[in-house]
């Protein structure tokens, strides 16, 4: 009866859901992209007309304001990067969680748990943590995170020692008849 109170993780389902993640890491937007706001489109400052030297002067000083950006990062030890190694952090996240799935299929616990507790770190350091798809991922990682692979299985080997001392006992009582005869 014990035995069959213990409830074994579901190994597949655990897998087709990590694989699926994997997937969806092209989908996850980085912490430092920001979409422009309403007020800074570029389409703004080429719709002023110029007149004059005043308003030449104007325009030269607002497309100069638009090369350069000032953002505020309260994460300061969030790394920025540059555009092509953006290709790089989501493979990184990718052989993270395919080592996840790798030693959730080994039923290897302790690596399973430090490759969920990596990917998670790594998708609140680097990822945009505002955004749905990253909570989803975040949030399906942490239900994982106490899962045990390997249950304790309970001691079901009483009847067998007690089948073993009740035949012992019945040889020692046979051994006692025929010693007797």
């Amino acid at each position: 009866m014990a035995l069959r109170n213990i409830a074994p993780p579901d190994i597949s389902a655990i897998a087709l859901t990590l694989s699926e993640l994997e997937d969806s890491v092209d989908n996850l937007p980085l912490r430092h992209e920001e979409r422009p706001s309403d007020a800074e489109q570029p389409g703004d400052a080429e719709q002023q007309e110029v007149s004059g030297v005043s308003g030449f002067f104007s325009k030269v000083w607002s497309d100069l304001k638009g090369l350069v950006t000032i953002r505020r990062n309260s994460a300061a030890d969030t790394a920025l990067l540059p555009p092509g190694q953006r290709f790089f952090l989501q493979q990184n996240l990718r052989l993270k969680l395919e080592a996840a799935r790798l030693a959730l299929m080994q039923r290897d616990t302790q690596s399973f748990r430090n490759s969920i507790e990596t990917a998670k770190q790594w998708l609140e350091r680097y990822f945009n943590s505002a955004a749905a798809s990253t909570q989803n991922m975040i949030a399906a990682l942490s239900s994982y995170e106490a899962l045990e692979l390997q249950p304790e299985l309970p001691d079901i080997s009483a009847p067998l020692r007690a089948l073993k001392d009740w035949r012992e006992q019945q040889q020692s009582a046979a051994g006692e008849e025929v010693a007797e005869s």
